[in-house]
């Protein structure tokens, strides 16, 4: 039985009912930390189909990760709306990529890098340069930042000098890109990156292309908008044309992947781009206790407030004399939160930087406690876990073993064993790329492909274990109990950061770190690294 339009509305409050409301034209729903926006979205989409004033068929929804789309298309699905296309940004333009280039071209799309890891080793060996995996992982980001900002490489070295980079200056970076895209090229591959450029030149330069296009969708939705980039944004208006009916969603204080390109100001200036935008503000948070929201509103103080309407909510400021006795202490207190029934996958250790997770992950093993490492690196970039793929797809012609022996033969050689064991976050990396792997009898031939279709679809696993992980890995979850590590000057906001836009960015990431926490939220920091963070000092006396 098919629910009334009405029906689709139950359960909203205000603001949301507003929002789920609004069905045409441009409307832009500003929406705060744990306000309930997927909430709203899946509501106003069912609203729409139920109240005839979408064709199910004609709406796509879209998003940022493949797990926040997951989580939209189950949302619309349990209304009872199962046609609407859910999709990421890139998925969506890698469908179109795929159908129409054979039609244009004749010959199949260019198959697409797995990572930009191995292209970039081979360019900077080309280049006689030396590489680590701090390397590796700066250039990867300069070469998303440029990508997405629709620079040439020329125009890269023009407009860089405003950023900041650690390992090389401008003038290698630069190189190392030149040589990155003509290695790709000899290679007949693209990346990521590259697969969003080619639609939006299709699109532009096939008439033909671009009116199917428009003609399959009429109605979208966009998560997340205050991380798109300008090439995100110009493909958006290439799917749109002339048309209007776009909702986009997205939090400015939550703007905090500059770096890669994308920019807030498509948010905030977006009745700029679009005439009569109905703008909606989603102000009330159902996620953390006032008093997490409350220290939320003063690291955000010169944006309106949250409103809190989910209990009260514990804060915790404390000072270690350097980072050993912090990370032990960390761990102490988790043990504790394991013994007292905190599920371990409601646990989660916050950090700015990638390093930081290193000393409390030792900390965590000493005691046992099984953990999961969450970074700006994919799961399938994950130095363990490509090394293991590489030995996984050299051995796709051996044929007197079962697929799962030899995978279980290479994930032993890096160090795995049937229980946990050794460094647990190495484990645990394999441990999930082995269940994934042998979770269905295949062949080793068939695994090589599941590999492949797993790394384009970006897959993250899914485990029930205490979560490390950088802030901006983070966004997007929440936790019953956070611990914000490292909260010193020189580290939030971090010690590059010196512009007052990069400050600002600094300040945003700390809100999102905070926002994370439902019930509990543990600041610390190490007094060898320095004072407590800016944004939290005026604070500490009354959190201890």
């Amino acid at each position: 039985m098919e629910s009334s339009p009405e029906e689709m509305l139950q359960g909203l409050d205000s603001q949301q009912r507003l929002a789920a409301e609004s069905l045409l034209g441009p409307v832009r729903i500003v929406a705060s930390a744990g306000s309930g926006k997927t909430k709203t979205i899946s509501h106003r989409i069912a609203y729409g189909v139920a109240s005839g004033v979408y064709a199910p068929e004609k709406v796509l929804a879209l998003s940022y990760t493949s797990r926040s789309a997951a989580e939209l298309r189950a949302r619309i699905n349990s209304l009872g709306v199962p046609a609407v296309q859910v999709r990421t940004v890139h998925a969506s333009a890698l469908a179109q990529l795929r159908h129409f280039w054979p039609q244009i071209s004749g010959v199949s799309a260019p198959k697409i890098a797995t990572s930009k890891k191995d292209l970039l080793l081979q360019s900077l060996k080309n280049l006689k340069i030396d590489s680590n995996q701090s390397v590796l992982r700066e250039l990867a980001s300069e070469i998303e930042w440029w990508k997405y900002s629709m620079l040439s490489p020329d125009q890269y070295l023009e407009k860089a000098t405003d950023r900041k980079l650690e390992t090389l200056n401008f003038s290698v970076a630069h190189k190392v890109i030149v040589e990155y895209e003509r290695v790709k090229a000899e290679s007949k591959q693209i990346d990521w990156e590259d697969v969003l450029l080619l639609t939006l030149g299709m699109l532009k330069s096939e008439p033909r292309v671009i009116e199917q296009v428009r003609a399959q969708y009429r109605f979208f939705t966009i998560d997340e908008f205050q991380d798109i980039s300008p090439l995100q944004f110009e493909l958006l208006q290439e799917w749109l044309g002339d048309r209007s009916d776009l909702c986009v969603v997205g939090d400015p204080r939550q703007t905090i992947y500059s770096f890669a390109g994308a920019s807030q100001g498509f948010l905030n200036g977006f009745e700029s781009h679009f005439e009569n935008t109905n703008s909606i503000e989603l102000s009330n948070n159902y996620r953390s206790g006032s008093t997490i929201v409350n220290l939320a509103n003063h690291v955000m103080k010169h944006l309106p407030a949250m409103n809190s309407v989910s209990g009260i909510g514990q804060i915790q400021i404390q000072s270690y004399a350097n980072e050993a006795s912090e990370a032990t202490e960390v761990a102490r207190m988790i043990a504790e939160d394991l013994n007292r029934g905190i599920p371990a996958n409601e646990i989660a250790v916050l950090f700015r930087i990638n390093n930081q997770s290193q000393l409390i992950g030792d900390k965590l093993s000493e005691l046992g406690i099984r953990h999961q490492i969450k970074t700006a690196e994919k799961f399938f970039q994950l130095p363990v876990v490509s090394q293991a793929v590489q030995m996984i797809k050299a051995s796709r012609f051996i044929e007197d073993k079962p697929a799962h022996e030899i995978i279980s033969d290479i994930l032993r050689d890096l160090g795995w064993s049937q229980a946990p064991s050794g460094d647990l976050s190495t484990w645990e990396s394999l441990q999930a790329l082995y269940e994934v792997l042998t979770e269905k009898q295949l062949g080793i031939e068939q695994t090589v492909q599941l590999i492949d279709s797993l790394q384009l679809q970006h897959f993250e696993p899914v485990r029930e274990l205490v979560t490390l992980s950088t802030i901006h890995a983070a966004k997007g979850l929440e936790f019953r109990k956070v611990y914000l590590v490292g909260a010193s000057e020189g580290l939030l906001p971090f010690h590059l950061a010196k512009s007052e836009s990069e400050i600002d960015e600094e300040r945003r990431l700390t809100y999102v770190a905070i926002t994370r926490a439902k019930q509990s939220l543990v600041i610390s920091h190490s007094k060898q690294n320095g004072e407590l963070s800016r944004f939290l000092a005026a604070t500490a006396g009354t959190h201890t």
